[in-house]
């Protein structure tokens, strides 16, 4: 961007790779565009001037720090040791300082090949290897919750499902990152044991090539949340796409703040707290409203399938006192690889029965006598099936972070005829029992009522569901 005779250029600086930005700034002088100023170790500014040709250094003060907002006391004495060298100071962002000399033979201001590479390496130490180690270990946290106690909600969800996509591809990234590090750096003491320079480290990433990869990444995440969301019907992964745009304004407040910081003279210890933890906590803080918001107004709130059960079959849900049976409300958590449905069945006495034929009444007017709730999952394939049942058999049930204990209920020999097994599920879902019936190897269903289905409750209800 120019503007009056000055350049902005995004640049970053890879402290393990400074020969790349020297070279950067050379080529710049060359085409006539003098470094003024940086922002953040990230944005450049220039002015416009006569091409030249002079060569740049750029050094990492060990004594600074990146949240340094303004040139210290210390810096200034190591600053004047350089111009004494023949260096021309032009400005300092963080910890690193920029030089500039017209003579290429000055002398190069740190030759202590040793020394420069331990400097190199306390900075280094935070952004190669703590930084992506912590983000893999959260990966691998998310990871064993959701391919552990939560796995079905992976098989019912594709947000879960692609939200474990997006952090194995992250932590690969951050593992990559982590040996290609470790790879230079024992590279790096080796030429300097030899009495060689530090070999510059070429696995970076610059500005172009990350901003490529941050779109590409947000956009097929983008991509397939929506095309998940509309084809199976899950309002509530409508809401992610904001939570990209959301990391961009992050990264966007981050810079202007740095760029605040830095025309107020923020001390350190003030733009540390500020830039690593109130900030971040507040866009963080935005991203947790939103994903409770999906969850509490749009979760469960897909498109309903009507529940199809005859006004004959009904019947079987009646007694003697029963008028009126009707299906209640249906709630759908998920279609992708497993369908997840939760219905209910209420029975309604003779008064009960006439005032649902009142088109104006009340429902707290209406008595009901019985109700039975179903929850329903049925693997969309033969895989899906065959973990749920290898879990069953394991006595175990995977959902919502909750691992259900599961015990064979009474032998039923008559639905057992039927194809139809028994299991008893007893966890703290509302301190609820639920018999979980496996219907013709395929799918489950969860009954939650005073008393077990008969054969023909379970045949209609599940074959009601088949449809």
């Amino acid at each position: 961007m120019k503007d009056k005779g000055f350049l902005y250029k995004y640049h970053f600086v890879h402290i393990d790779n400074l020969e790349e930005t020297e070279k950067f700034l050379s080529e710049m002088a060359a085409k006539g565009w003098m470094l003024r100023h940086v922002t953040g170790s990230v944005k450049f500014e220039f002015e416009k001037c006569e091409p030249s040709d002079v060569v740049f250094s750029v050094d990492v003060f060990s004594e600074g720090s990146v949240y340094d907002t303004y040139t210290i006391d210390s810096n200034l004495e190591y600053i004047e040791y350089c111009k004494k060298a023949g260096w021309t100071f032009i400005c300092s962002a963080g910890k690193i300082d920029y030089f500039m000399s017209a003579d290429k033979n000055t002398p190069e201001i740190e030759s202590d090949q040793a020394y420069k590479l331990k400097t190199l390496e306390k900075p280094l130490m935070m952004t190669k290897i703590v930084s992506p180690l912590l983000f893999i270990l959260m990966g691998l946290v998310f990871l064993i919750t959701q391919l552990g106690a939560s796995r079905n909600l992976v098989f019912i969800s594709s947000l879960h499902f692609t939200s474990v996509f997006l952090w194995v591809f992250i932590m690969a990234l951050d593992i990559i990152s982590v040996c290609m590090y470790l790879r230079w750096l024992i590279k790096a003491r080796r030429e300097v044991a030899a009495g060689r320079k530090i070999p510059p480290n070429r696995f970076n990433l610059n500005f172009r090539s990350a901003a490529v990869l941050l779109a590409v990444l947000a956009f097929l995440h983008t991509a397939a949340v929506l095309f998940f969301g509309i084809r199976f019907d899950e309002k509530e992964m409508l809401i992610y796409p904001f939570i990209w745009i959301i990391l961009l304004f992050t990264m966007f407040l981050l810079h202007c703040f740095s760029a605040y910081a830095e025309k107020h003279r923020l001390d350190r210890d003030t733009f540390r707290i500020l830039y690593t933890v109130l900030l971040p906590l507040g866009c963080s803080a935005v991203i947790i409203i939103l994903i409770t918001a999906s969850v509490i107004f749009l979760n469960g709130k897909n498109k309903e399938h009507e529940l199809v059960i005859s006004s004959e079959d009904l019947e079987l849900f009646g007694d003697p006192q029963v008028f009126a049976v009707r299906t209640g409300e249906d709630v759908h958590w998920g279609h992708f690889l497993m369908a997840y449905d939760r219905y209910t069945i209420e029975a309604y006495d003779e008064e009960g029965a006439k005032k649902l034929e009142d088109p104006d009444y009340r429902p707290e007017e209406v008595v009901v006598n019985h109700t039975w709730s179903f929850d329903v999952l049925r693997p969309g394939s033969q895989a899906v099936y065959d973990l749920m049942a290898d879990d069953i058999r394991e006595k175990r049930f995977r959902l919502y972070g909750i691992n259900f204990d599961i015990g064979e209920a009474e032998r039923r020999p008559e639905l057992e005829s039927a194809g139809i097994t028994v299991w008893n599920i007893r966890g703290n879902y509302g301190g609820i029992m639920q018999k979980y019936y496996i219907y013709d190897g395929r799918t489950l269903i969860g009954a939650t009522c005073d008393e077990d289905l008969t054969k023909e409750q379970m045949q209609v209800i599940a074959d009601s569901f088949m449809r």
